[in-house]
């Protein structure tokens, strides 16, 4: 049975900008501004601090259809590939344990 959580588990997540520099071109040409990356990763882990292995989650960019999904580690960690710059939704999902 797949449950999601918004509370019985942790989710560290350490967000950070990658910011690339145009290359110099001349006064004369316009050139666009390159779109800002971002790099997402975490842990999950329970109430415990144990990490939880093969969770899913699932990064979704507001406003569009885009939306990706990873598999947490055995460590309990995750990344993302680098995402473009905006708001986004995550869900974690992971099998309860029956106790």
């Amino acid at each position: 049975m797949i449950v999601e959580h918004h509370g019985s588990f942790y989710v560290g997540l350490t967000i950070a900008l990658l910011l690339c520099a145009a290359p110099a071109l001349p006064q004369t040409a316009k050139a666009e501004a390159p779109p800002l990356l971002g790099v997402l990763h975490g842990t999950i882990v329970d109430d415990t601090g144990a990490a939880i292995p093969g969770a899913t989650i699932s990064l979704a960019q507001d406003g569009t259809t885009a939306t990706t999904e990873v598999v947490s580690r055995e460590n309990g960690q995750f990344s993302f590939p680098p995402v473009s710059s905006g708001s986004f939704h995550l869900t974690v999902s992971a099998l309860a344990a029956r106790g």
